[in-house]
């Protein structure tokens, strides 16, 4: 890093000192009994509370980087939960968790070139079986059910044994 600040990103090591070196941070956050939830992955963060103690949750999340000599670079986006919270390629509403616009359109696009790999030859059954399961385990994690069955239905994916 130029400014000897930071580790370089996609380097494995950067998930697992990630996740170590902010475990304090975690703890300061949930222990202070502000947030309604939380939720972090590497340096992305989340967090659901009253808006009455969204400066509070502010100023401790600051607090809390600055002892572990980080720096918070934005204030990042304020929003109601009721509009849907942008996190990790998904929304997240209140009752539900949605796979989100691009990554929806990632998922048909990447349905359509197995599509064409497996009908001109290029890929066994098995093959293409393999690798729409995988492409789908990640869209599983929202709770898009009818969307799935939509994008199955358009004849992308032959149906499991």
């Amino acid at each position: 890093m130029a400014d000897g600040k930071g580790l370089p990103i996609g380097a494995l090591t950067s998930q697992y000192l990630a996740n170590f070196y902010l475990d304090a941070f975690d703890a300061n956050m949930k222990a202070s009994g502000q947030c309604s939830r939380y939720m972090r992955y590497m340096d992305d963060i989340v967090v659901w509370a009253e808006p009455s103690k969204l400066p509070t949750i502010r100023s401790l999340a600051r607090k809390s980087a600055a002892a572990l000599r980080l720096e918070i670079k934005h204030d990042g986006e304020w929003n109601q939960c009721r509009y849907g919270v942008p996190f990790l390629g998904f929304v997240i509403y209140p009752d539900r968790m949605r796979l989100g616009r691009q990554g929806r359109r990632r998922l048909r696009g990447k349905m359509r070139g197995l599509q064409r790999e497996f009908s001109r030859g290029q890929i066994s059954e098995l093959e293409y079986q393999s690798r729409c399961t995988s492409l789908f385990a990640h869209a599983q994690t929202g709770d898009d059910v009818n969307w799935r069955r939509t994008v199955l239905s358009c004849g992308h994916c032959p149906p499991g044994d």
